[in-house]
């Protein structure tokens, strides 16, 4: 609808300009810090269906909020150093670098299961080769019997 698209294009406006100007900058992550903490709760309590409450929760909290919350809790003490040692004229680097991490990480979290399953496949492939060479060099292999 409209309106969600006008609430989005302002909000991503409001988050590129609080990459570059260091005021808007503090202030967005004042609402940010808490808001992380909460939605990385969320999601990983929506993640955890078949647990009891109790383990579900407080792994949602512990982990969920607890690693959203060190994460931005990074990301604000990087900018306030930058602030403070340059003036604010630093920021937009940080902030640069930041946006590089997280394409960096979403690619490396998409690429990493594909790798892992790829380089099992490989595994398996040399795996089940040597198994079958060292068969077929033993005396008398073709007639054996596989104990198990």
């Amino acid at each position: 609808t409209y309106p969600a698209l006008v609430a989005f294009a302002t909000a991503t406006a409001f988050e590129i300009a609080g990459y570059y100007i260091p005021v808007l900058d503090h202030f967005l992550d004042t609402i940010t810090t808490p808001a992380a903490i909460v939605a990385g709760t969320i999601i990983t309590a929506s993640f955890a269906m078949d647990l009891s409450p109790l383990v579900k929760w407080s792994l949602a909290i512990i982990a969920g909020g607890g690693l959203a919350g060190t994460v931005q809790a990074t990301t604000v003490a990087a900018r306030a150093v930058s602030t403070g040692t340059t003036g604010g004229l630093g920021n937009p680097i940080v902030s640069t670098a930041e946006l590089g991490a997280s394409i960096f990480t979403s690619i490396l979290a998409i690429l990493v299961p594909v790798v892992a399953i790829v380089g099992l496949g490989i595994g398996m492939f040399f795996l089940f080769r040597w198994i079958i060479r060292r068969r077929r060099a033993r005396p008398g292999a073709a007639n054996a019997v596989i104990e198990v």
